[in-house]
């Protein structure tokens, strides 16, 4: 990153640059730069970085998942081990877990995170905190309205279906919407 900069007279706007580059790496929480005379003749600048990394991540961990495993919930997570800690990406993943969580049928599921910081190694341990709620399946389909179709037409028409030995029942709100346009 610096050895360009190394030779090159010295000026605010260099000095801004290379800072620029520093920051762009995304790296770091915080950057202290200081210049100070190089030489005894002022010929020289030597340009001092004192830096705070952000900290890594150790482990991704799941609690409160019974119905749903923790091998597939990580799956979808993008944040990994050795990753910087990232809080919009984890906010990402947090959405990813909750739409795993809605596909399978849980509509009232939340999800949090917490992270746990150890200070000595500047490291991190994300926790992924699950309340699953409960699992929706669907018990019946009516129709009411239809003098054109029978309702075995229409039924054979929507993707969701009532559980039963060959389907799971699982009630997917964006399925609904599909559901209705493909009867209309």
């Amino acid at each position: 990153i610096v050895r360009p900069f190394i030779g090159k007279e010295f000026s605010d706007n260099l000095f801004w640059e290379i800072q620029g580059k520093l920051w762009e790496l995304e790296y770091f929480e915080d950057i202290i730069a200081n210049a100070r005379e190089g030489d005894d003749g002022k010929n020289s600048v030597v340009i001092e970085f004192s830096v705070t990394e952000f900290p890594s991540i150790t482990a991704i961990k799941v609690e409160g998942n019974q119905k749903i495993s923790t091998v597939e919930i990580l799956e979808i997570v993008e944040t990994k081990a050795g990753d910087f800690v990232d809080q919009p990406q984890i906010k990402v993943d947090e959405a990813s877990i909750m739409n795993l969580y809605l596909e399978k049928g849980f509509r009232r599921v939340t999800i949090s995170n917490r992270l746990e910081k150890n200070e000595e190694s500047n490291t991190i341990v994300v926790y992924f905190e699950v309340n699953e709620g409960y699992k929706t399946t669907i018990k019946s389909v009516n129709f009411s309205g239809n003098n054109f179709a029978s309702d075995s037409t229409l039924r054979g028409k929507v993707k969701q279906k009532t559980a039963s030995l060959f389907d799971t029942g699982v009630f997917q709100e964006n399925l609904l919407e599909e559901d209705k346009t493909r009867i209309a």
